[in-house]
């Protein structure tokens, strides 16, 4: 069961605190939106993206993986709540990469 952009839009939604914008510049002169995806928090560290996958960091959620093949209808796919925060963080192949601190880190115990 997929969530959608449609069944959380920015603009439908009072509780909406943050989340993620896809613009089109296919014409750099005049970028236009495309949708929102909402992600619960209003603290969003990166975003990594390869091929139609979009890994947004989010200091509520640690990640949340997003289907973007259909840009005007991006889906979450997955969200992994992560015990330390993800402020930067890479996608190669099949893993997700993120430099943490090994000071007061909870992944260290």
């Amino acid at each position: 069961n997929q969530t959608t952009a449609r069944d959380h839009h920015a603009s439908d939604d009072a509780a909406v605190v943050g989340g993620l914008v896809i613009i089109d510049v296919s014409n750099p002169q005049q970028p236009t939106i495309v949708d929102t995806f909402e992600t619960h928090s209003n603290v969003l560290m990166k975003v990594s993206v390869q091929g139609d996958r979009a890994y947004v960091s989010d200091e509520g959620e640690g990640f949340v993986a997003l289907n973007i093949q259909t840009p005007t209808v991006p889906s979450r796919m997955g969200t992994y709540h992560s015990p330390a925060r993800l402020r930067q963080m890479d996608v190669v192949g099949d893993l997700l990469l993120s430099p943490i601190s090994t000071t007061a880190s909870p992944f260290w115990t």
